[in-house]
């Protein structure tokens, strides 16, 4: 009787020892184990991309010198907010340095399009058509399932003005598809 317990308390041991390693394997395969989206956000954007909470809220923010685009969202839902903060620079934001190159020739779009996949493959249910119709799609569901607002703030002589975004306007696929045209006739004639 004492063997036997013994010998099931090792078959225990030995089944976790496998199980963990090969569940691990499992979860990085399928991408749920793969870098945050806001990890991917702060390794291209650096300083420019900024956390807070407060009352219960996530807030993300993007800003470049004297503008920024803001994003909140409640604390539970955090996930889903670095994952629509995410897509919506890459599809939805008219920031021009999100399309200049660096000094490796790396735009901030070229730094985060791999992660973008990643997150859209999480969230394809129901979404179909092109690459933009699919984003346009998986950004407003997010923006409805999770609450998320976005507000566009502005600091003119130390002063700080800020205005409520329309994301239904913003994240209108012929909005998406006039940045993405905006984006390749700037990076064109910049080169």
């Amino acid at each position: 009787m004492f063997q036997s317990y013994r010998i099931k308390k090792i078959r225990r041991y030995l089944f976790l020892i496998f199980l963990v390693p090969i569940s691990w394997w499992c979860l990085t395969t399928i991408g749920i184990a793969n870098t945050s989206s806001l990890k991917i956000l702060k390794e291209s954007l650096g300083n420019s991309i900024e956390t807070s909470s407060y009352n219960n809220l996530i807030e993300i923010k993007y800003c470049l010198e004297n503008t920024c685009e803001v994003f909140q969202a409640k604390i539970e839902q955090k996930d889903k907010l670095e994952d629509f903060v995410l897509l919506y620079l890459f599809y939805g934001s008219g920031k021009t340095a999100l399309i200049f190159p660096d000094e490796q020739g790396l735009t901030v779009i070229d730094k985060i399009r791999t992660g973008t996949q990643e997150v859209k493959k999480t969230y394809l249910k129901n979404c179909t058509g092109d690459e933009l119709e699919i984003a346009a799609c998986i950004l407003k569901k997010l923006v409805k399932k999770n609450n998320i607002s976005g507000f566009d703030v502005r600091y003119d002589e130390g002063e700080e003005n800020i205005s409520v975004m329309d994301l239904d306007t913003n994240l209108a696929i012929n909005n998406l598809k006039k940045i993405m045209a905006w984006r390749k006739a700037v990076f064109i004639d910049s080169k």
